[in-house]
């Protein structure tokens, strides 16, 4: 189903559609990569000092039931100097998406006295 056209210089139309084809084992072409340079600083020590995560950088929490891996993340969530915070559950459970939801309303921005679900975007691949 097409849901936008571009107008080319040429005068033709690109017609986009909300699906995407590409190889698996082929890297997608980006005109410039942006080296993160800046560290983020998520306002817990153990994190900060022996996993050290870059804005604009990527981290996973992995471990076994139980471990503590939503705290972590409602702790990153809530102290961490950063303006939006993502949230992608891949492969979760889906009543650890359905906790997420729940518990993130009730945790409290400290810099704003906001909720944390006013920035907050959660992405549940399930």
């Amino acid at each position: 189903e097409v849901v936008y056209e571009i107008k080319k210089l040429d005068g033709s139309f690109y017609k986009g559609t909300l699906m995407q084809k590409w190889p698996v084992r082929k890297a997608r072409p980006v005109s410039k990569r942006l080296i993160p340079e800046e560290p983020l600083i998520t306002g817990q020590r153990v994190i900060d000092t022996f996993f050290p995560v870059t804005k604009g950088g990527a981290a996973a929490v992995p471990g076994p039931f139980g471990a503590g891996k939503t705290v972590v993340q409602h702790q990153v969530a809530k102290f961490a100097n950063v303006d939006i915070v993502i949230y992608v559950g891949c492969g979760e459970r889906g009543n650890e998406m359905t906790d997420v939801l729940n518990e993130f309303p009730e945790l409290i921005d400290p810099n704003t006295g906001q909720s944390i679900m006013q920035r907050t975007v959660l992405i549940a691949n399930t």
